[in-house]
């Protein structure tokens, strides 16, 4: 009896231990700047009530070594976490590695890094930097008294004056040296470069560069630059105020700038450092132009103390929603909130209208409906922002995301919420979602995704429907019943299955079918739920649509007619289009999913389709989008040409790799490859049937490169000159100049000194390279298009070309591709343009590049295949006003020339709003909210301008060159001509350009 006795006892303790609430630890620190008592409390008594015991803890409880590990805490919860020391996110990171889960309130995470005073008192980085401005580094390496001999300015608009002069200021007690920099019209980059250094001023505990800094009203922001004895350049940048603020910055703020990756993935090494730049650039401090004003002081090095770092948020690991910075943007205007009715977890009743102030969003990822995304993640929008007035979609203000098996942070789920301000966390809506959130958390079943494997599908296709599931619990198996429904519009079930299904502890467990659609298709499509029920309660659910793709049975394609212009339904037609990826990839650091966008894994047709249709409503007519080979049987292709089709947006297909990807490649006939490429993707789907193509691209910003770079022709270049002169002794003697020779004594390129027209003996030799490049063009691209046409033949072939055209490159470098060869290999030319609107130069370069085309090509159109400007500013993580503002002017600017120049169409660079890693830039066209930017604005006022304008009247005054006495191309006619070209411009003439000698290939494009 008591052996039964105490084995009852011992049961009963077991089972009481077995479902003990799992414990929260709460951050509540009343160091944290900011720190309310009452959001705290308000926040510490929802996780109570949601089942779990809390713990409050202090920064120093988490700080301490072990302290925080899933083994004591399931749930962390930080209810204020914009401010947190910068040396709390490694401890934070290891616990999410651990599957942790975790609450932010008020996200950005870590957007205010905290330092330590000499008290010990937590401070924000602007507090910690006024704190210790101008005190004087460790060791000064530049103290800018005296004279400034050996500096140097550097710039690309030498001709627009700039001022660096010495200056001083008093700082506690001692007169403090400051190199004062006044640029009287910022119009890309303008630095001062110190003297080569005999030796590195770094050593070993003292590899910080420092000094203090502050800006003129317009002057946010300023780069420093070291370069290396091997050339590598290492830039950080650093956002100014107008009063003096202290940088102590380490190796890691310093970030690769045009360096090889082998050399960018070994990092700055200071040991090595040879020449400082400070200074202003568009690429690193903002776009903003005209003028600029800074004082630095005395520049050196200092202690490698990490406490005493200026540290800006690029050096925090991103965590996708969480944080850095970047990975939110503002809303704007009056909205509204509510749950997101895509997701079944939580209840957020719909909110009065109120002010988007002080609310951010994440950005959107795709969700998962849909099954088999092969993700290792699932993305959830709980509560979304709508605009008052119209009901549009401008955010997701809270998200759970939840981590599969497999990934860095398997087992783990983050919520966070980014309400800035901290009383919105009080009300009484908020804390009854928090509590929903927080229980839902706590429960082991999840799908990962589930629906059916396709968006779109072909006619008379088999669909597989399915779910995937993940168990992500502690508790062992949990079984439940999965639900497939295939429905009408109207609520009629056409399909259903259910299966029986148990997910053993941290894993995922896969269900699924085939199923064929009956015909006739609806045309609204089917509505596939999917539902996760236990114990006879629905707890997660996934709906999408599911359509069939419908080419039309009576194709209208775009024709080109010889007038060397485009018509679609008989009328003229231009393009009035934007570049486009979808918002979802904004803030991605996944290259992968961000690249591959038509991959399972990174579509999600909601986002694609809300921003399709916004891009329609702002009177664009065309898309131009791009497909990886690797992605084609994901069917979201068909998918978005479908909805393209109902939106009546044409779409200008690239087809990845392009050509010049696989002339790189070790293969035996690399130019063949390419073309079975792109006939494999054409043929997968019948592409050459749907008229809502009307052009594929066979490359993507190809050039011909430095001369090592043209070796990659040298064969093909040496059979051109045998063919023509026998040998290069006779070749020689027609260009009355020495054959260039590589290593082995063989036939090679032109040097770029050569083809930029600085060796004046060079110029047959170069007249001769350029007439075989063009033959070059006609032999890869050419054959690359007629093999297309032969299986589309009412569908065109080009590429956008990159710098091909522009009067502003004088050739040196990485030579572009040239308009005359072109224009036999593709149906019409597609330059790009970027940085040169604005200056009169600039503007007059970008019409006399569209009469450069007419003369290459006058029975061809020519559109712009990119051109657009970037309003992120790097130092401070976020669009600047400024920038924004001369991004409208842009656009505004561009519409003006393109009209003015009779262009055939714009493809803007490019839709979706944000931060895009990597490039650091944000080219988006709309705020990420879809709210208008100037540059939308002008859209909004020129796009139906440039559309309906009518076509361009032929010249009446003509000016004629020979481009063979041109080494340098385009940029030596533009220099020759363009006082003339633009003198009769202006007198009310049409001028013309005509080459006297005009090429002709051996075997060029017909149509």
């Amino acid at each position: 009896m008591k052996l039964r006795l105490l084995f009852s006892c011992l049961l009963l303790i077991l089972l009481v231990k077995c479902h003990a609430a799992p414990s929260a630890y709460i951050l509540n620190d009343p160091g944290l700047p900011g720190y309310s008592v009452k959001v705290n409390g308000a926040i510490a008594s929802a996780i109570r009530d949601a089942g779990y015991t809390s713990k409050e803890v202090t920064f120093e409880d988490l700080l301490q070594q072990g302290a925080l590990s899933t083994a004591n805490c399931k749930l962390l919860v930080f209810p204020q976490c914009d401010a947190l020391p910068g040396t709390l996110q490694p401890i934070v990171l290891r616990y999410l590695q651990e599957g942790g889960h975790f609450i932010a309130l008020g996200a950005p995470a870590w957007n205010n890094l905290l330092f330590r005073d000499k008290n010990g008192k937590w401070i924000t980085p602007s507090a910690f930097s006024e704190m210790h401005a101008l005190q004087p580094p460790a060791q000064v390496v530049f103290p800018f008294t005296g004279n400034l001999d050996g500096w140097v300015r550097t710039t690309n608009t030498p001709s627009s004056p700039a001022s660096y002069s010495l200056t001083s200021v008093e700082s506690k007690g001692r007169s403090v040296g400051v190199l004062h920099a006044v640029i009287s019209n910022l119009d890309g980059w303008d630095t001062f470069q110190s003297p080569n250094l005999s030796a590195s001023p770094f050593s070993p505990g003292m590899t910080n560069t420092v000094f203090s800094a502050k800006g003129g009203p317009r002057t946010i922001a300023l780069a420093i630059e070291w370069q290396e004895r091997d050339g590598s350049r290492w830039i950080a940048t650093v956002p100014l105020s107008q009063k003096w603020g202290y940088y102590s910055l380490p190796p890691s703020a310093f970030k690769s700038w045009m360096n090889t990756p082998e050399k960018a993935a070994q990092g700055f090494n200071p040991a090595n450092a040879e020449v400082c730049r400070i200074g202003l650039a568009f690429t690193h401090t903002g776009t903003i132009g005209g003028r600029h004003e800074y004082w630095i002081s005395e520049l050196g090095v200092g202690p490698s103390d990490s406490s005493n770092n200026f540290i800006n948020n690029t050096t925090l690991t991103p965590l996708d929603t969480i944080c850095p910075k970047y990975k939110f943007f503002p809303l704007h205007g009056e909205i509204r909130l509510s749950s997101d009715p895509r997701q079944d977890f939580v209840s957020y009743p719909l909110s009065s209208r109120m002010s988007s102030k002080d609310i951010l969003s994440t950005s959107p990822r795709p969700c998962g409906a849909g099954f088999s995304k092969n993700r290792l993640w699932r993305w959830v929008s709980l509560i979304r922002a709508i605009d008052a007035r119209t009901g549009e979609w401008r955010g997701t203000p809270a998200t759970l995301l939840l981590w599969a098996p497999g990934s860095p942070y398997a087992g783990g789920i983050w919520m966070a919420a980014a309400m800035q301000n901290p009383s919105y966390y009080l009300q009484p809506a908020f804390r009854r979602f928090l509590i929903q959130t927080a229980k839902r958390m706590r429960q082991n079943l999840f799908f990962l995704d589930a629906g059916a494997e396709y968006y779109t599908c072909l006619p008379g296709e088999n669909v597989r429907l399915g779910a995937r599931l993940m168990n992500m619990g502690d508790e062992g198996t949990a079984s439940a019943i999965v639900r497939i429904n295939v429905s009408l519009r109207n609520g009629k079930t056409i399909y259903q299955r259910s299966w029986n299904v148990r997910v053993p502890k941290g894993a995922v467990t896969v269900c699924d079918t085939n199923w064929r659609p009956k015909n006739p298709f609806p045309g609204d499509g089917y509505l596939v739920t999917a539902s996760l029920i236990e114990r006879g309660e629905v707890i997660d659910r996934l709906s999408q649509s599911l359509y069939q793709y419908r080419p039309s049975a009576h194709p209208n394609y775009v024709q080109i007619r010889p007038d060397g212009h485009f018509y679609f339904n008989n009328r003229l037609w231009r393009i009035n289009g934007v570049n486009y990826m979808p918002s979802s990839g904004i803030a991605q650091e996944d290259g992968d999913i961000f690249e591959h966008w038509m991959s399972r894994a990174a579509y999600d047709p909601v986002v694609v389709e809300r921003d399709l249709k916004h891009i329609a409503k702002l009177g664009m007519n065309a898309v131009s989008i791009f497909i990886y080979r690797q992605n084609l049987e994901s069917h979201n292709l068909i998918d978005i040409l479908q909805r393209c089709r109902e939106l009546h947006l044409h779409v200008y297909l690239s087809l990845r790799p392009g050509v010049l990807d696989y002339l790189h490649m070790e293969t035996t006939h690399p130019l063949q490859d390419a073309i079975n490429n792109f006939v494999t993707i054409i043929k997968r789907y019948h592409l050459n049937r749907d008229d809502t193509i009307f052009n594929y691209e066979v490359a993507w910003e190809p050039n011909f490169g430095d001369q090592q770079g043209r070796e990659l022709m040298d064969p093909a270049w040496r059979n051109w000159v045998r063919r023509k002169y026998g040998n290069v002794v006779n070749a020689e003697k027609a260009w009355g100049e020495k054959a260039p020779l590589n290593s082995s004594g063989e036939l090679t390129n032109p040097s770029g000194a050569q083809m930029s027209g600085t060796d004046p003996n060079a110029v047959k030799l170069v007249a001769d390279y350029r007439h075989f490049l063009d033959q070059w063009l006609v032999d890869t691209y050419g054959d690359a298009a007629k093999a297309i046409h032969a299986i589309a033949p009412h569908q065109f072939v080009s590429f956008r070309m990159a710098s091909a055209g522009n009067p502003d490159d004088n050739q040196s470098g990485g030579l572009p591709y040239q308009f005359e060869g072109l224009a036999h290999a593709v149906d019409f030319l597609a330059p790009e343009c970027y940085g040169r609107v604005g200056s009169n130069e600039g503007d007059q370069g970008i019409v006399f590049e569209i009469a450069y085309a007419r003369a290459a090509a006058p029975h061809k159109p020519v559109i712009w295949a990119e051109t657009g400007v970037s309003a992120w500013n790097t130092a401070t993580q976020s669009d600047d006003a400024s920038a924004l503002k001369y991004q409208g002017f842009y656009y505004n600017t561009f519409y003006k020339l393109a009209m003015e120049s009779g262009a055939d169409g714009i493809f803007y660079w490019w839709y979706p709003g944000g931060f895009r890693v990597g490039e650091n830039s944000d080219y988006g066209l709309i705020n990420p909210d879809g709210t208008p930017r100037p540059s939308t604005e002008a859209v909004l006022h020129w796009g139906s301008k440039f559309i309906h304008a009518p076509a361009p009247l032929k010249p009446n005054k003509w000016f004629s060159f020979n481009r063979d006495d041109y080494p340098s191309g385009v940029y030596g006619v533009f220099h020759a001509l363009r006082a003339p070209f633009f003198k009769a411009m202006h007198s009310g003439l049409r001028p013309g350009l005509r080459d006297l000698t005009p090429w002709e290939p051996e075997a060029g494009l017909r149509r």
